[in-house]
């Protein structure tokens, strides 16, 4: 069974990690743990069942919005009505802590691509601007491989966050109930989740270090006795009673 406990993660957004919105999200969560926990007791599944509570992702918390597509659209790369954009050579797809940017005429790539290189490295908060072709430096699939990679990827600073917004003059400002987001680097420790196993199947008093979240759906597999050929995480047999 998965329970998907979606509070946690709408208020880090609104409010930001550390805020007491924050606080009384985990809070909830951990009265509704023990809830479930308390349920299989008292169906007599306490030596039967596995608990795995787990997230995919942790939080930084959020100062200042980035607006890239603003400053395109100062510089004639997107034509819009207000909020609305109505066409674009190219354009700002945010990501929270990351973003791509899409040239949507590959015709106008060659001579597009160090221009918007350009601009964006003098965006206030970006940190990084990764060409597409090299986006296995942060371990994610080229354009070539993935159509969903921008032909950049931005990455930004400690305290910014990118978004949508395209209308307005400037390209940053308060992000107004987005005070904490994802999608930063992986390698950014503040990004790390939790993994907690117990219960059947589970070896008492074991502990990890460092696990990948692709490590997590074989484990389950494991527990299950299910076949997941062709994955790139292993199960975490080390905290596992059977080899």
């Amino acid at each position: 069974m998965l329970m998907h406990y979606l509070n946690t993660d709408a208020l880090n957004h609104a409010d930001g990690p550390g805020s007491m919105a924050s606080y009384a999200a985990y809070a909830l969560v951990d009265y509704q743990i023990r809830d479930l926990l308390a349920g299989l007791e008292a169906a007599g599944l306490k030596d039967k069942a596995t608990v795995i509570i787990t997230t995919d992702h942790g939080f930084k918390k959020v100062k200042t919005g980035i607006w890239a597509n603003v400053v395109l659209r100062k510089a004639g790369l997107i034509e819009a009505e207000g909020a609305t954009v109505k066409k674009c050579d190219a354009y700002v797809v945010p990501e929270g802590g990351l973003a791509f940017v899409y040239i949507t005429d590959p015709a106008k790539r060659a001579a597009l691509l160090p221009k918007l290189k350009e601009i964006c490295a003098a965006l206030v908060g970006v940190d990084k601007v990764i060409d597409g072709a090299d986006a296995h430096s942060i371990d994610i699939p080229t354009p070539a491989e993935n159509q969903g990679t921008g032909d950049l990827i931005l990455t930004a600073k400690p305290g910014y966050a990118f978004q949508a917004k395209v209308d307005g003059d400037t390209a940053n400002g308060d992000p107004k109930g987005y005070y904490g987001t994802h999608g930063y680097l992986a390698s950014d420790p503040e990004l790390d989740g939790v993994f907690l196993a117990w219960g059947y199947g589970i070896r008492p008093g074991a502990k990890l270090g460092k696990i990948r979240n692709r490590d997590v759906a074989p484990t389950i597999a494991e527990l299950l006795g299910v076949p997941l050929p062709n994955v790139e995480g292993h199960a975490l047999r080390e905290i596992l009673t059977a080899p």
